[in-house]
């Protein structure tokens, strides 16, 4: 991949000149950024106080919802500062740290941590109060593709944040399951979902998640880890993955790849060609940001059904994908839906 397209799809090019012409100008120094792990009410709070009272909100070719990137502004004399917000969980920090370093802008950066930081989520009244059981399900990851079936078969979704991560509770009118739906989240946090509803009563988790091919697999196949390698290059056992034993009937479906080695990576710059030949080199066959921290859990949580499914949504070796016209969204979704339709009667009605 090219990396310094990939940084300028996050921290555009025009944006990076126009602060290196500021520069120049002294309006704004190279030391002049701030990132903050709260919302941009409180950030806006903190800079106010020196002056700048005005944010420009910075809309990036493809925006991400772990962070934000504001101009603020100082009237008299006329000055900038960049701040970004809602940076939270620390594989998101470095994800964002990278974007930075590589726009080639900063030369260093304030780092405002408030304790406690930005939540993920925060729950509503029903949220709140919810106990579930361990016959209610966690469905992780896609929700969008988990939602448009569930409503389609009669299921009935009730908010359970008020603020942050999307997160429904479904329920039917003639089944006594319920099923916990919530969005994907980036690398760390995934800890937090499991935790919080693992808490709350939860015992059996699917999880779909999407993955970058290291072996020589097609976007659209799907993989299911049975080990997953750390940054330290330790292997972390996934052989309690119940994904496992749904292969058999779900290779007449997908194309599937049972039982692979995944790695795990923090933020996609660190995926340097000697690493993933390195990796290759030792039959890691795909690598992801949250298949790690799913292999932990469920190794340290001897009561949870955890199942975890990986879609390939890129060759990391092969063709970039950074284009939406190189995408292949059309792919990947197919094999989700195949996925959800093959999924969904097993957790509805388990044998």
């Amino acid at each position: 991949m090219d990396i310094v397209d990939y940084t300028s799809d996050r921290f555009p090019m025009a944006f990076a000149a126009f602060l290196k012409e500021q520069f120049s100008k002294r309006s704004i120094s190279p030391t002049e950024l701030y990132v903050h792990n709260q919302s941009v009410e409180e950030a806006h709070a903190f800079h106010r106080r020196d002056g700048f009272a005005i944010f420009y909100f910075l809309q990036t070719r493809r925006g991400q919802l772990h962070r934000n990137i504001y101009l603020a502004v100082r009237s008299k004399p006329r000055a900038y500062r960049v701040v970004f917000t809602n940076v939270r969980g620390r594989d998101q920090e470095a994800d964002v740290f990278c974007q930075i370093y590589h726009s080639g802008t900063f030369s260093s950066f304030h780092w405002l941590q408030a304790r406690p930081g930005l939540p993920l989520f925060v729950f509503n009244r029903i949220g709140a109060s919810l106990k579930l059981n361990d016959k209610d399900w966690l469905l992780f990851g896609f929700k969008g593709k988990w939602t448009k079936i569930l409503l389609e078969q009669g299921w009935q979704p009730q908010p359970l944040v008020k603020e942050g991560l999307d997160i429904d509770l479904f329920t039917h009118p003639t089944i006594k399951r319920r099923f916990v739906v919530a969005r994907n989240v980036y690398g760390s946090d995934a800890n937090i979902i499991l935790d919080t509803f693992h808490k709350k009563g939860i015992r059996q988790v699917v999880y779909l998640g999407t993955s970058g091919a290291v072996a020589n697999y097609q976007i659209g196949d799907v993989t299911i880890p049975d080990q997953v390698i750390d940054s330290n290059k330790n292997s972390v056992p996934f052989e309690r993955n119940f994904a496992h034993a749904y292969a058999g009937d779900l290779s007449n479906r997908v194309t599937l790849h049972d039982g692979t080695k995944h790695a795990w990576v923090q933020t996609i710059y660190q995926e340097t060609e000697a690493l993933l030949l390195d990796w290759k080199s030792k039959s890691v066959a795909a690598m992801d940001v949250e298949g790690l921290y799913l292999a932990r859990f469920a190794r340290d949580h001897h009561d949870l059904k955890l199942g975890a499914f990986f879609v390939i949504s890129d060759q990391t070796l092969g063709d970039s994908t950074i284009d939406e016209s190189e995408s292949r969204l059309n792919v990947i979704d197919d094999s989700v839906y195949k996925l959800v339709a093959f999924l969904l009667p097993k957790v509805v009605a388990p044998k």
